[in-house]
């Protein structure tokens, strides 16, 4: 739409010169996605559009469904998603899949971030479930609190994001199930290639 345009376009007129400044001075770590984060969450409203946006240019099929990034923080990541009619299933609200999409990308970008901000760590989700407990209608908050294992090695971890109506009520909950590996080192991986 033509809001939607407007809102990137002076979002990222406002945004640009930040980021400069942020690569200019942090080099490289200005590309992480908590940087990006903390750069653009500096222009209020602007910002987390335009945020929102790369993450869509990043994720294409997370993109469908028009979420937007409210709030991210080392440990709590916050999202939005606005019920729009080709988000719908048969009986006229959110559709299940989107509200698995809405979770995954709250929790998903949370440990991304966390991460790229602690060396040898990655991950990859092994399992995704979403339990449903009322129709989806409406604007729709999901949240995630989280935080990395402390200790060196793989680790199955779980993490859940609750989603909530305007109203409050409890919409859905997605757990997903990650193997994170924490101090996995150049030259482990090397080892395990050959």
């Amino acid at each position: 739409s033509l809001f939607n345009f407007l809102q990137l376009l002076i979002g990222g007129i406002l945004v640009l010169p930040l980021f400069i400044g942020s690569l200019i001075s942090s080099g490289k770590r200005a590309m992480k996605t908590s940087s990006i984060w903390k750069v653009c969450s500096k222009v209020p409203f602007f910002g987390p559009a335009v945020f929102s946006w790369l993450v869509t240019i990043v994720t294409p099929y997370t993109g469908s469904v028009g979420a937007k990034i409210v709030t991210m923080t080392d440990d709590f990541c916050q999202a939005e998603m606005v019920e729009r009619p080709w988000l719908h299933n048969p009986f006229n609200s959110i559709h299940a899949v989107a509200l698995t999409n809405l979770g995954e990308l709250t929790s998903g970008l949370l440990l991304i971030a966390q991460f790229e901000n602690k060396k040898g760590t990655r991950g990859i989700v092994k399992e995704l479930n979403t339990s449903y407990h009322k129709k989806a209608r409406g604007k729709i908050t999901a949240q995630c609190h989280t935080t990395l294992p402390l200790e060196n090695g793989t680790h199955d971890m779980e993490v859940e994001t609750v989603m909530k109506d305007s109203q409050g009520d409890l919409v859905a909950i997605t757990k997903a199930l990650w193997q994170v590996q924490v101090g996995v080192t150049k030259s482990a991986d090397k080892a395990k290639t050959k």
